[in-house]
This record gives C-alpha cells, sequence and structure tokens, in this order.
C-alpha cells in the first residue's frame, strides 16, 4: 500500500516533486505486491501515468521497478 501512495503522490507532486517515471515505477511495484481490487487499481493508476509518458520514459520506470530492492532496516537480515 506504502508503494501505491508513494506511486500516486508523485504522479500528484503532492509531497515530493511531480515525476511520471516515479509515479509508475511505484505503481508497477505495488501492482506486482498487492492482489484483488488493490492490484487492479495500482495497474489502473499505472496504466494512467503511461498515457502521458514517452516509450523511452515507461521503459525506465520498468528498469527502475525491476532493479528496486528494499532496503534491510538497522538489524535485519535481508533474505536471499
Amino acid at each position: 500500500a506504502a508503494q501505491y501512495n508513494l506511486g500516486n503522490n508523485y504522479a500528484a507532486g503532492r509531497g515530493v516533486p511531480q515525476d511520471d517515471t516515479l509515479a509508475h515505477m511505484w505503481c508497477n511495484l505495488a501492482a506486482s505486491n498487492l492482489t484483488g481490487d488493490d492490484r487492479d487499481l495500482a495497474v489502473t493508476n499505472r496504466d494512467q501515468v503511461a498515457k502521458e509518458m514517452t516509450p523511452e520514459a515507461i521503459a525506465e520506470a520498468q528498469r527502475l521497478a525491476s532493479e528496486w530492492k528494499p532496503e534491510a532496516k538497522e538489524g535485519q537480515k535481508r533474505l536471499k
């Protein structure tokens, strides 16, 4: 849900600079981690942002999403 919220914030420029590439990336990540209606909403928002993007910008957003990995919090071990 946090990834979805980040995507919406980047799409609207709410609390962060407006950035369609990052909006697409975060909504794409959210869609890959959510299920049911929540997933459908993330996909819809990702696709809506994509309508305003060039194919190159979409490819960059997809690249960023595929390379993104969460950072382990202090004291936690990252699973491989």
